[in-house]
């Protein structure tokens, strides 16, 4: 075969091979909850055809999703927030009005520290919320982490 005793035209294929390939936005996403069991959830500036959900955003090439996690969350609430990083609940597709499709991974996360005073610009507010708001409010994927977490109840300290 012509192609295995030229490396460079290998080579060549294998890049035009990668830049044709199809490619996927990959979100990493938190779910945390407050001691009463509430959601915190995100009123987000640039997504205005579903605007409520969780904090987080894009993975960077190769960037670790815990790392981005915890990136994204010093980026929306202030560095000297403190995340400590639970399990993953839902690695799936999202793409919900408008959004162009993609895969999200939604970790469950605790924060150490209080939320800031004041957000960046591409948030507009913050808001603790029951989870049936919360679930009038999320996109489908988010739901389907709400549910992999388990109700309010089971999430407070001391419930069996």
């Amino acid at each position: 075969m012509v192609l295995r005793a030229c490396g460079p035209l290998r080579g060549l294929f294998g890049v035009a091979v990668r830049l044709g390939a199809p490619r996927h936005r990959v979100g990493v996403l938190a779910l945390i909850r407050d001691r009463e069991g509430r959601l915190l959830l995100a009123e987000h500036t640039f997504r205005p055809w579903n605007p409520w959900g969780l904090l987080g955003g894009w993975l960077e090439p190769g960037e670790a999703p815990e790392v981005a996690v915890r990136r994204e969350l010093a980026e929306e609430l202030g560095p000297r927030i403190e995340v400590r990083m639970g399990r993953l609940l839902v690695a799936g597709q999202h793409g919900h009005r408008g959004e162009p499709p993609g895969l999200s991974l939604i970790f469950e996360c605790v924060l150490g520290s209080a939320l800031p005073a004041t957000l960046p610009l591409e948030l507009l507010q913050l808001r603790w919320v029951p989870d049936a708001e919360a679930r009038r409010l999320l996109r489908p994927i988010e739901i389907a982490a709400l549910d992999a977490a388990g109700s309010a109840a089971a999430a407070r300290p001391g419930a069996s």
